[in-house]
């Protein structure tokens, strides 16, 4: 049964412009948010369904606890987002997510408040901030690993893409970070635990401290967070050491390092990073290239890299709208926001948005469910929706702050990749997209790669 079948007994309160409310009790809810944690392929869909129920929904408590709002419309998120942003922060599930290796909470851009954040966020600026991107020695190193990639496809005639990408990513990362190249083992370490974590995580946070470890995810989790921040220690302690013996500066983490931090909390910034960039950017990239299998006209306005089309910029765009690597961007009141004469969302309740529901909503997007990145991300069609139709990197103050490096990255890899190769699906099957709090590829995907005929 799915969710709209479940909750048809919501009593719609209003009808507001083109804004619908929906109220819901989530006691009609609740099985299905259950399962849908349980089983990650299940997340996106309980999101759609209640999104057939409105615009906005909002979920009430039953013993008389905090409400949870769904806000679908741009006009809702652009208020909470962007002009109510110092109403709203992280939720508790989400600062429990970030706990290090010890099970204590250290600051970093994602999880820290008020001036802990402002802090951590010019100190991340000067490196990944979005407007200015990677300098020309991160350039140099994108196409050093992207060369070193293609140079591998080449004795190839499929390759695994989910695999390939996260290898891809974490090698990218590393060298960002550090200045320096990952040893195999260390790149197969950090790519792993990062894929677990991100993949288990979110759902143990939302799970009673007592009852955690009675969670079928909790073995592979720890596990997996202690080698993955044992990794993260081991890369740290050999970078200062050659930080020492060489005297020279190398990295973007200096600043971090030798800024009289813990070093769990140095590991945390560390791991946060690492995490955010590889899991984010592996599953674009797979989507992008997947997408493109079946679009050889797109690769080939691709790998001519004239300077007057906009192609690669809108695959890449398109292919953040129609699978955004984060599920939901969830936030929680300070103090009472009037969202507007009808509708207010009270302190300590939940604010949930997802910029894949969004992002697919057909009064902003031609063919919401296709993949037509010439067509929804022309100059003028994106003048004439609202601009807070696509969301995938989030809105306002706390959007993610690297946004140019990583489209810098995309479009140096896809302009190469599509220069050298030409590739196709090797099955027609849609990728089983894993979601809980962020997005994981279907691991099974391959494509064919074949030589481009110059």
């Amino acid at each position: 049964m799915t969710v709209l079948n479940a909750i048809t007994n919501g009593q719609y309160i209003s009808d507001q412009a083109d804004i619908k409310t929906a109220e819901i009790s989530a006691i009609r809810i609740l099985p299905h948010i259950t399962h849908a944690f349980v089983q990650p392929t299940r997340v996106l869909g309980l999101l759609e369904n209640i999104a057939g129920l409105g615009d906005r929904v909002k979920v009430t408590h039953p013993l008389g606890g905090h409400d949870a709002h769904f806000l679908f419309h741009p006009t809702d998120i652009d208020r909470v987002l962007r002009k109510a942003h110092k109403s709203f922060s992280i939720t508790p599930q989400q600062y429990k997510m970030l706990k290090s290796k010890g099970g204590k909470i250290h600051p970093t851009i994602v999880n820290s408040k008020g001036k802990q954040w402002e802090t951590e966020r010019r100190k991340l600026a000067k490196h990944v901030h979005s407007v200015k991107g990677l300098d020309s020695a991160g350039l140099e190193t994108v196409s050093e690993e992207v060369d070193r990639l293609i140079e591998s496809w080449k004795d190839k005639d499929q390759i695994s893409l989910g695999e390939e990408s996260s290898d891809l990513f974490i090698r990218l990362g590393y060298r960002i970070l550090f200045g320096q190249e990952a040893a195999n083992d260390t790149a197969k370490k950090l790519g792993n635990g990062a894929s677990v974590i991100n993949r288990h995580q979110y759902t143990v946070a939302l799970s009673n401290g007592l009852l955690r470890p009675l969670s079928e995810q909790w073995p592979k989790l720890k596990a997996a967070l202690d080698d993955f921040h044992s990794e993260v220690s081991a890369v740290r302690v050999k970078y200062l050491e050659q930080l020492a013996d060489e005297g020279k500066e190398i990295g973007i983490l200096l600043d971090d390092l030798h800024d009289d931090i813990d070093p769990e909390t140095a590991d945390a910034r560390i791991a946060m990073m690492i995490r955010a960039s590889h899991t984010t950017m592996t599953y674009t990239l797979f989507n992008a290239v997947w997408n493109l299998a079946d679009r050889p006209d797109l690769q080939a306005r691709i790998a001519n890299q004239d300077p007057n089309d906009q192609i690669t910029h809108q695959v890449i765009q398109e292919t953040m709208r129609l699978t955004p690597p984060i599920t939901v961007i969830p936030k929680q009141a300070n103090e009472n926001v009037q969202v507007d004469e009808d509708y207010i969302i009270r302190e300590g309740e939940t604010v949930i948005i997802s910029p894949h529901v969004t992002g697919r909503d057909p009064r902003f997007y031609q063919r919401p469910e296709e993949f037509l990145p010439d067509i929804h991300f022309e100059r003028e069609a994106e003048l004439s929706r609202h601009r807070d139709a696509f969301i995938p990197y989030g809105i306002g103050p706390r959007k993610c702050p690297g946004r140019g490096m990583a489209e810098q990255q995309l479009s140096i890899i896809l302009s190469k990749v599509c220069a050298n190769f030409e590739f196709k699906k090797t099955t027609q099957a849609d990728p089983v997209p894993q979601a809980t709090f962020i997005m994981l590829p279907d691991r099974s995907c391959k494509i064919s790669v074949q030589p481009r005929a110059q």
